[in-house]
């Protein structure tokens, strides 16, 4: 009896394991899900793609912060000292008296960008014609606008067996996001392969010219036989030959030039491909050889592995031997796992969630060297979280894992120039 008691309890814990790994590897399980409410109060619930980009909750949201959610925090008679000397230590007396007279010592920590995953946002509000607002993982609301098309982009949702609805952006009241349910079939496949480089080779979801991602996006071009479209889902390789022009593969066999669109010429955006361990790749033109695709089951990472409300939490070892720890807040404007650390690698770009990172080492004032929860390590530059105009660093005394920051919290405020590194826990 005893053993047969086991032996049950083997069955039933291996089939619950079972059934929550099918659970968490549905086909559906990458794609944008929500609900969008109208002004009128109407409601739909779909799949949500933005216009013709964004479709997977692993993509990236840009625009930009109509207010700095730090600012309270931020001690502006020490930041603008900051950058007036750094400024004045490289420029002449005629620089520098333009640089007061412009004012430039009252703008504070100047314009900053919202960057997150589609997974770590719970819902934007939308006010036509003014500020939007989007909500995060951590429950905070943050005042943004302009920058890219994200915000403002017309939407495509993607009912159960019903057409697509074209939206436009400011039609709407509220975007809800919610986890796909298993019985509603994704409309189209994701794109994988491995991109070739001259800089390495990178595997993983793949997303042309920043926009095409999925099997029924069209690549466009022509050659000597006229205009030509092709499903992406029905091409094997795409092989650069120089700057203007490339071999299309398909996966039939069938092999031709293609020529004469930003799809596939020195216009093209670039490559993204994303990657579990380093973020997102930002693959230039110039560096890119070809791109295998590869068939793959499942869309990406499910919501429900978008877990990352949490505040960032660390050491910042200071260049005098002292160190300061408590809750941090990178560059005036990063304070969550959710954010995301954005560097150059000679020509390619990285965009990096915080919790990927274990460690920054602050090389030179323009390069820092990042070391990956992977093990891995990049040494990043031409960005403003590598170093350049670095607004420093805020280091909440009254260290705390809570996402809110209490208002009668203190904050430390670290120059740049004055970190070693940065331990994040």
């Amino acid at each position: 009896m005893i053993r047969l008691t086991l032996y049950l309890s083997v069955i039933f814990i291996v089939l619950a394991f079972s059934g929550a790994c099918f659970g968490e590897n549905q086909p559906n399980q990458g794609f944008i899900h929500g609900t969008v409410v109208f002004q009128g109060g109407e409601e739909h619930t779909g799949y949500l793609r933005w216009e013709s980009e964004e479709a997977f909750w692993d993509d990236l949201f840009h625009c930009g912060y109509r207010e700095n959610p730090w600012l309270e925090f931020i001690d502006l008679k020490a930041l603008n000292k900051e950058k007036r000397d750094q400024y004045y230590a490289t420029h002449g007396l005629i620089q520098r008296l333009a640089y007061a007279l412009e004012g430039n010592d009252d703008d504070g920590p100047g314009w900053r960008m919202f960057l997150s995953r589609f997974g770590d946002i719970q819902s934007f509000e939308i006010h036509a014609g003014k500020d939007d607002f989007v909500v995060t993982a951590d429950g905070a609301r943050h005042r943004i606008g302009g920058y890219a098309n994200d915000n403002g982009s017309d939407l495509w949702l993607y009912e159960k067996d019903q057409e697509p609805l074209e939206i436009e952006w400011n039609d709407l009241v509220s975007i809800i996001f919610s986890a796909a349910p298993a019985d509603h079939p994704a409309y189209a496949k994701r794109l994988f392969g491995t991109v070739e480089t001259t800089r390495g080779n990178f595997t993983g979801p793949i997303m042309w010219d920043k926009s095409e991602c999925l099997s029924i996006d069209k690549l466009d071009g022509e050659n000597d036989d006229g205009d030509l479209t092709i499903a992406m889902g029905d091409i094997r390789r795409i092989k650069k030959v120089d700057s203007r022009s490339v071999i299309i593969e398909e996966k039939n066999g069938l092999q031709y030039p293609m020529r004469g669109s930003n799809d596939v010429d020195s216009g093209n955006r670039g490559i993204w491909i994303h990657t579990e361990d380093r973020g997102w790749v930002d693959i230039p033109w110039k560096l890119f050889t070809q791109v295998t695709f590869s068939e793959q089951d499942g869309s990406g990472s499910a919501r429900s592995s978008f877990n990352n409300s949490q505040a960032l939490q660390g050491v910042v070892h200071l260049v005098d031997g002292t160190t300061q720890q408590g809750r941090l807040v990178y560059d005036l404007d990063e304070g969550f796992a959710w954010d995301i650390f954005n560097g150059n690698d000679r020509g390619i770009g990285f965009d990096i969630p915080f919790t990927m990172i274990s460690k920054v080492q602050r090389l030179t004032d323009e390069t820092c060297k990042v070391e990956l929860a992977s093990g891995q390590s990049l040494e990043l530059s031409e960005n403003q979280d590598t170093g350049r105009d670095h607004g420093g660093v805020l280091v909440f005394m009254k260290s705390s894992t809570d996402t809110a920051v209490q208002t009668d919290a203190k904050a430390e405020y670290i120059p740049w120039r004055l970190v070693d590194s940065i331990t994040f826990f």
